[in-house]
């Protein structure tokens, strides 16, 4: 679903209403929904049961965390990105850079591909995490 997510957020690139209404923003909605269920879904088959809810309530915090550090994380990025930005358009100067940098905010093109790149990064890291202990099917269906 995170790669699902990720694809979603590339499809935003060329900014056309339909397509957003039609497939991005359905999409995104689903795999997010997905995304949480799955997480909790997880938690409860891996965590002993005595710990399930130690675990659910440590899950909850680190979530709550994750939300605390996103916008300083936001900052440093946009920061980074103007800069960069920046540095790639000394030369040419627009009416709308000048407007970007004064709001802070990056391009929100070159936002957008920072984005779906972070999502698929993610997917990535997820997939080797859940799937390096994985046992092919034959070794758990045998018989001992």
């Amino acid at each position: 679903s995170t790669l699902t997510y990720t694809v979603a957020t590339f499809l935003e690139y060329p900014g056309s209403l339909p397509l957003f209404l039609g497939l991005v923003s359905p999409t995104t909605s689903l795999t997010i929904s997905v995304m949480n269920l799955s997480l909790k879904s997880l938690v409860t088959q891996v965590a002993p049961n005595e710990s399930l809810g130690s675990v659910l309530a440590a899950l909850d915090v680190l979530q709550n965390a994750a939300s605390v550090t996103v916008p300083f994380y936001r900052t440093a990025l946009f920061s980074l990105m103007n800069h960069l930005s920046n540095n790639n358009n000394k030369n040419k100067s627009t009416a709308a850079a000048d407007s970007n940098k004064t709001m802070g905010d990056p391009d929100p093109y070159e936002w957008i591909l920072v984005a779906g790149l972070h999502w698929f990064v993610g997917a990535m890291m997820m997939a080797f995490l859940l799937l390096r202990h994985r046992q092919p099917q034959k070794e758990q269906n045998k018989v001992v």
